[in-house]
């Protein structure tokens, strides 16, 4: 019996991918994009930014005199937003996360996020994220009684801002899912985490974050990088990372 003996190197694999960390990965074609077979996950190049202040001085309500934070900064309300497609398949999106950040100079802080589970309602068709937005850029529970329609607050239309009887801002605005992680109060970072519940996650979702910025900037350029995890009849869940991605958000 004879036998031949082959040397087989990495310069031979059939794949190469299966070379890289799957850590390393990126998937996608654009670089606002992730994709998995049919499904795709793609992050809202064009973020908005609304200035706080203005929004409670165009409804009438006057700023406490105690407040000295406007003297040498803004207050923005930023709005991200994140788009699932699923064209059939048997494919789900289980978890969706995004990742941004801001730069060292000028100084920036991220003042609160939104959505977070507790700010989180059901209703009888879906979620939906209630907060209200003092006039120093903090997050709570709205006084839902105290409060009447301003302007929409998001460029899809879905969130829209209310002047409150209290000084602050009421936000209402829909979410894929009640269960939402959202870390970055008194950094430069801001990330959101967002599980399925009973139903995976589709469509469109907005999120959003208090920024205190200098009353000099006039824009903000911030990196932005979604993932996406997606299984398969609740098995096999792959975790899917974009590249990083700069937006440039006018401050003006």
């Amino acid at each position: 019996m004879s036998f031949v003996d082959f040397e087989l190197g990495m310069d031979d694999a059939v794949d190469r991918g299966l070379l890289t960390a799957p850590e390393k990965k990126v998937y996608g074609g654009g670089p606002n994009e992730i994709s998995q077979k049919r499904i795709r996950v793609r992050l809202g190049e064009r973020p908005t930014a609304r200035n706080l202040r203005l929004l409670l001085e165009s409804a009438g309500q006057t700023l406490p005199p105690n407040l000295s934070v406007y003297k040498g900064y803004n207050i923005w309300i930023i709005n991200l937003s994140v788009g699932i497609v699923k064209e059939g398949g048997w494919q789900d999106v289980t978890q969706l996360g995004l990742h941004a950040e801001l730069p060292t100079q000028p100084r920036f802080t991220v003042l609160s996020l939104l959505p977070e589970t507790r700010l989180i309602q059901k209703l009888k068709t879906g979620f939906k994220c209630q907060a209200h937005v003092e006039a120093n850029g903090m997050a709570k529970i709205p006084d839902l009684a105290e409060s009447f329609v301003g302007a929409p607050v998001s460029a899809s239309g879905k969130a829209v801002v209310e002047a409150a009887a209290s000084i602050g801002w009421d936000l209402s605005f829909s979410v894929l899912t009640p269960v939402v992680t959202a870390i970055g109060k008194g950094d430069r970072r801001a990330e959101w985490l967002l599980e399925a519940g009973d139903e995976p996650l589709i469509g469109d979702q907005d999120l959003m974050f208090t920024l205190l910025a200098p009353l000099t900037a006039d824009e903000v350029s911030l990196t932005a990088r979604v993932q996406a995890t997606i299984s398969t009849f609740d098995f096999l869940p792959v975790v899917l990372r974009g590249r990083e991605v700069e937006l440039q958000v006018d401050l003006t």
